[in-house]
């Protein structure tokens, strides 16, 4: 009886280049370097060629003991069509939900709403320039840079309440 090889192939692997690999959520050790002389791989997310980023191997499934979906950017896979939808949106960006404040984006209305909630709670956010504290109401992943009235210089998705 032959052996097959029990080795992967090239093919049997997604590269990412280091930027997209800082949005993907899955573990450090998933992951191997790789590097050459000169751009030779091909980042499955944005299409840019590299010459230092990582690679995962892909993944295999038993198809016999489970359906599931398997996103066609980076391989993950999903047991439900509708996850992989969601998961998609990540990849192209086109969320059909979005915060007209922070421009993030939702897959689920829902998710929309309770992000809503939270932002149209008045709170005391502390300005990034002077580090006077004042009130408003402000996207949470944006408080962090966050301008009081007098140290803003345009337009910020701060809604200043007077206190």
């Amino acid at each position: 009886m032959a052996e097959s090889n029990v080795y992967p192939s090239e093919e049997d692997f997604f590269y990412f280049c280091f930027d997209c690999r800082n949005t993907l959520k899955e573990t450090e050790k998933e992951f191997l370097y790789v590097g050459a002389l000169g751009p030779c791989y091909t980042c499955n997310l944005c299409r840019q060629e590299f010459e230092a980023g990582f690679k995962r191997e892909k993944i295999k499934l038993d198809k016999t003991k489970m359906p599931s979906c398997s996103c066609a950017v980076c391989g993950k896979t999903f047991g439900r069509s509708d996850t992989l939808l969601h998961h998609s949106y990540q990849h192209s960006k086109q969320w059909p939900y979005q915060c007209s404040f922070c421009q993030k984006g939702f897959a689920i209305h829902s998710l929309l709403k309770k992000h809503e909630r939270k932002r149209n709670t008045v709170r005391e956010i502390q300005c990034n320039k002077c580090f006077k504290y004042f009130l408003g109401k402000i996207c949470f992943a944006l408080q962090s840079g966050a301008y009081c009235e007098e140290c803003s210089n345009g337009p910020y998705p701060t809604e200043y309440v007077a206190s």
